[in-house]
This record gives C-alpha cells, sequence and structure tokens, in this order.
C-alpha cells in the first residue's frame, strides 16, 4: 500500500535516530500497513502494537492507526477508547491524522452516543473543512438531528432539511449530496399535508438510486428507520 511506502520515507527522513536504530520500526510499521490492507487485523494490530511500545518517532502513527484496526473489526467501543488514549497521549501529533476525529465520532455514533457523536462531528467540520470526509460528517450532524426530533412539528424539519441543504450544497458531487436529498424526503414525510413529499418521490422515481450508496457505515439507515 501506498502509506506503507510514506512510512519507510518518513523513518528515512526522521532526524535524532541512526539508521540502525530506527530501521527495523519503519519495516515493522510498512508490515503493518500491509496487514491491515489485506485485512489481517489481528497480525496487523501486533506490528501497531509493537511500534507504539518502541516509543519512537514512529509510536504517534502506530497509536492512531490501531483505532482504526479495532474499527474495521466494528470493535466500536475498543475503538474509541484507543483514539481517545492517543490524543492524549500524542495531542500535538493529532492534528496531522484528521480523520481520526471523524472515526471517533462515527464510533460514538454506533454506540449511540450521540451527545458525544454531533459534538466531535462537528468539531471535525470546524477544523477540517476541506478533509474528504467532511460532506460524513456533515451528513452525520443532520442525521442526528433528524433523530433527536420529537414530534412532527414543521419548523423543527426545517432546521434538519437545511442541515441536509447544506450537505447537497457544501458537497454536490458526493455520494452524501445523494443521500441528502433522499432525507430531505423523509423530512417531509413526517409533516402532514406537506406537498415537498410527493416532489421528492417523483423525483427520486427517476433517478439510479445505486448512486447515492453510502461509503460510511449503514447503521444510520436502521436507526432513521426506527425513527
Amino acid at each position: 500500500p501506498v502509506r506503507a511506502l510514506e512510512y519507510a520515507i518518513m523513518g528515512a527522513e526522521a532526524k535524532g535516530y541512526s539508521k540502525d536504530e530506527l530501521a527495523p520500526w519503519v519495516f515493522r510499521l510498512a508490515q503493518a500497513e500491509t496487514l491491515y490492507g489485506v485485512g489481517e487485523f489481528d497480525r496487523a494490530e501486533r506490528s501497531y502494537q509493537a511500534v507504539l511500545d518502541a516509543d519512537n518517532v514512529l509510536s504517534p502513527d502506530a497509536a492512531f492507526r490501531i483505532g482504526e484496526v479495532y474499527q474495521a473489526r466494528k470493535l466500536w467501543e475498543r475503538a474509541a477508547i484507543t483514539y481517545v488514549r492517543a490524543i492524549k497521549r500524542y495531542p500535538k501529533e493529532a492534528s496531522r491524522f484528521p480523520t481520526m476525529l471523524f472515526n471517533l465520532a462515527e464510533c460514538y455514533f454506533q454506540l449511540d452516543r450521540d451527545v458525544d457523536a454531533k459534538k466531535i462531528f462537528a468539531e471535525f467540520v470546524e477544523r477540517f473543512p476541506l478533509e474528504q470526509a467532511t460532506w460524513g460528517a456533515r451528513l452525520r450532524l443532520a442525521e442526528l438531528e433528524q433523530m433527536g426530533l420529537s414530534a412532527p412539528v414543521s419548523a423543527q424539519h426545517q432546521r434538519v432539511e437545511r442541515l441536509y441543504e447544506d450537505v447537497v450544497n457544501s458537497h454536490p458531487y458526493s455520494p452524501g449530496a445523494f443521500i441528502a436529498q433522499i432525507r430531505m424526503a423523509q423530512c417531509h414525510r413526517a409533516t402532514q399535508n406537506d406537498t415537498k413529499y410527493d416532489f421528492f418521490v417523483n423525483f427520486f422515481k427517476a433517478r439510479d438510486l445505486k448512486k447515492a450508496e453510502s461509503e460510511i457505515p449503514e447503521k444510520q439507515e436502521e436507526r432513521l428507520e426506527e425513527y
């Protein structure tokens, strides 16, 4: 994987370490990346942990990547704990891993810790507005707001609709734009005598909804169906 090569370059350029000191850990980190890429998560975790325990210039990378191993196995609570520990241990290096913040928020979302998820997703959008995953964070914020509705009050649904519109307008070519349009239809379905719902129904009949498949975990489908 490309990231494995990036780590090799990083190790070669690291200051304060001789080649003999750092070389084994560069290869160990590259090994972990390769194992992760082919789905060998148990072995990848052990390799990342070895680099982390070495306590060298590559350890922060391993600390944040271990959380992704747990997340790939859908061990949401363990992943969240790992991300939080990594942030506390390496606060200065955390800004180099913006997707880690998104992943932490996603773990909270999967654990139904909606307040924490909303807080971290909002922080991610504010700190990293140009990241590729930002559309996912905006979409999650809109979904969390929608799931928090307690009654079919028009003003509340309009507020949720504006959040979905923000996804469409800010990320028009992302999968989130298609998903947000579908969610807007749900907002209007919940409001009595709302003619916009019929508009959305007809709008989507003419479109290939396979394009709206989400790249982020699908638990939001179950929770919105409950809503």
